[in-house]
């Protein structure tokens, strides 16, 4: 049982709280936030947390740790719910429930401020002045839509300083993707009629854009103008195509996410949909962690306050299971970002459909999780048996190191739990100090800055049960030193390569091990899996470094040309290589280069 000297702590402050609405705050000794919680009452609401022995374990071990519980009154209930939801998106409080979901969803994007407006994916705030549509849940659902649409459409996809600076059309036109009008083989006017039918098609007017495009077909045979009847036939394939490419569509469902929560034993998956004028841009589902102790309900309630914000709220919310704070919800929807959100749960008609079809998805997902999850542990349960570990390895972190001849190194991090690789939790480290030219300097750097950061943070639950590292004898020593200096505890073994490195051939070591071979081959195949994704890790890590540091130094060795000249150059242009084959009176059109500095440039550069 856990210390409980945070409900003596607890309990001192119950005798002062206000039976009004209000949020709560419950803080470490550390000031770091443990749990964000509103309440109608306070007094009522905080008090349960008293009553300890009926806790859930993770709110028992929430409470011990307690040292300082703020509150906030607020007027009513809803203000208060609303200060709950931006603190805990501001302060991730460790003990309440977790999406570790932060990521930005692409759009496609049109610059409708140009004469010829181009189609972009594009990721991030939506800042830049033009016309979006999505979100999408993945960049290949993105990347493959504008491509049919740049076939059926003819759009152009280029940069503006590619489109000022052409002279005659680029690959695209051949192959039929662009209309070229940098070389004004379509008029404006023509362009923008093809500009409207994509925006057309994209809020869902489909079938109107095939009619037109079918008609403008039809016309173009009776006039024997066969090349333009192909092109329009090829149009109308195309779209067809893209109306394909969606697994399942509601053509009323305008603005409209479906949520599908579903339980199986311990794990809880939340199943997203996304529908945006009647086309499903993707889906994808949530493992919430922190659960313990709630109701379906509850979890999904929370999901929805944490994961909607003003970049991705949405007209309607589809859910499999009702809520009682729906109300409430729409409400905060209302006053936070001005938008009439409703939340229902269909009984029948083509909604609940839709709704039966995510919810299937949700059980075959969680399904899969739970065939890994086995898997998984029985791999576990061997690495916990081979390494004679006092416990099961749950998380399991794993290093190595890439560089070229000393150049451009970097340390990788994976984790490995018993879900599979983790990546959220993925860390690089671009080497600071040490010799980049020696892997023990490197490795000795990497995992002081690891762990010493681990223990600034005092997180348990982020700390490693195992350690791996790639490398032999030498680098056990200089883990063996680290942990020492840093008096942590925690077992680590290195993976050595097989003699001519052959697979199948690694030898284990540590520090009071000698080296030692597998004869459990699946065990031994799990190892190999999770080294070969830290090396690829490690790896595609220092590309990008190298591949980013080759295009700075074209530049930055050049006297005259600073950050922001340098950044004006490759916005105007694109590319150095764009640059290179520019002349001067080009490169003098660029805001703060003058034709003397336009000639330096083309010295250093050709």
């Amino acid at each position: 049982m856990p210390k409980i000297a945070g409900l003596e702590i607890l309990t001192q402050y119950l005798k002062n709280l206000p039976e009004t609405p209000g949020v709560y705050r419950m803080l470490n000794e550390k000031k770091q936030v443990l749990y964000v919680g509103k309440a109608k009452n306070l007094k009522k609401r905080v008090t349960s947390y008293s009553k300890f022995a009926k806790l859930p374990n993770r709110l028992k071990k929430m409470v011990s740790e307690i040292n300082i519980v703020e509150i906030v009154k607020t007027d009513s209930e809803i203000e208060a719910l609303i200060l709950e939801l931006n603190l805990i998106k501001t302060l991730k409080p460790i003990y309440n429930i977790m999406l570790r979901d932060d990521k930005t969803y692409p759009y496609i994007y049109f610059n409708s401020k140009h004469q010829y407006p181009g189609i972009y994916s594009y990721r991030g705030p939506k800042t830049k002045k033009g016309k979006y549509f999505g979100p999408f849940v993945g960049g290949y659902d993105v990347e493959r839509t504008v491509n049919l649409l740049k076939k059926s459409f003819l759009l152009r996809s280029c940069s503006d300083s590619d489109f000022k600076n052409r002279t005659k059309p680029c690959l695209e036109y051949q192959i039929k993707r662009c209309s070229a009008p940098c070389v004004d083989y379509i008029s404006t006017e023509n362009y923008q009629k093809l500009l409207k039918q994509t925006y057309n098609f994209l809020t869902g007017k489909t079938n109107e854009v095939r009619e037109k495009l079918s008609t403008e077909m039809e016309l173009a045979s009776q006039k024997l103008d066969f090349e333009r009847a192909a092109t329009l036939r090829d149009r109308i394939k195309a779209i067809s195509n893209i109306t394909a490419k969606h697994d399942i569509a509601d053509h009323k469902l305008i603005d409209s996410d479906i949520l599908a929560i579903i339980q199986q034993d311990s794990t809880v998956i939340i199943e997203h949909f996304i529908f945006r004028n009647g086309f499903n841009h993707g889906n994808q589902h949530f493992f919430p962690a922190n659960i313990e102790g709630l109701t379906l309900e509850e979890i999904l309630t929370n999901f929805i306050k944490q994961y909607y914000q003003k970049e991705n709220i949405v007209k309607e919310i589809i859910t499999n299971i009702s809520l009682s704070e729906a109300d409430k919800l729409t409400t905060i929807f209302f006053k936070q970002y001005q938008s009439k959100t409703t939340i229902s749960t269909p009984k029948a008609g083509r909604k609940k459909k839709i709704l039966n079809f995510v919810e299937n998805n949700a059980k075959y997902h969680i399904a899969q999780k739970t065939k890994n999850r086995n898997k998984n542990l029985k791999y576990h349960q061997k690495l916990q048996e081979i390494f004679n570990l006092d416990k099961l390895p749950n998380k399991i972190e794993i290093f190595d190191n890439s560089h070229i001849a000393g150049t451009n190194a970097v340390g990788a991090m994976v984790v490995s739990d018993l879900n599979g690789f983790n990546k959220n939790y993925y860390r690089k480290f671009n080497i600071k100090f040490a010799n980049q030219a020696d892997d023990f300097a490197m490795l000795k750097e990497v995992l002081q800055r690891r762990y010493s950061r681990l223990l600034n943070e005092n997180k348990q639950e982020n700390w490693p049960d195992l350690i791996l590292i790639d490398g032999g004898k030498g680098q056990a020593s200089i883990a063996a030193e680290i942990f020492a200096n840093l008096k942590i505890n925690i077992p680590f073994f290195c993976i050595a390569k097989g003699e001519f490195r052959n697979k199948g051939l690694e030898r284990f070591c540590n520090n009071h091990t000698d080296y030692f071979a597998l004869t459990d081959q699946e065990a031994l195949y799990y190892l190999q899996r999770i080294r070969d994704e830290a090396h690829r890790f490690a790896i595609t890590t220092h590309r990008k470094k190298r591949t980013k540091n080759t295009l700075k130094s074209e530049l930055d060795q050049i006297p005259g040309i600073g950050p922001k000249k340098k950044q004006d150059l490759l916005k105007y242009f694109g590319s150095v290589a764009k640059i290179k084959s520019a002349s001067k009176e080009d490169l003098a059109k660029v805001k703060n280069i003058n034709l003397k500095l336009a000639e330096k440039l083309l010295v250093f550069l050709k």
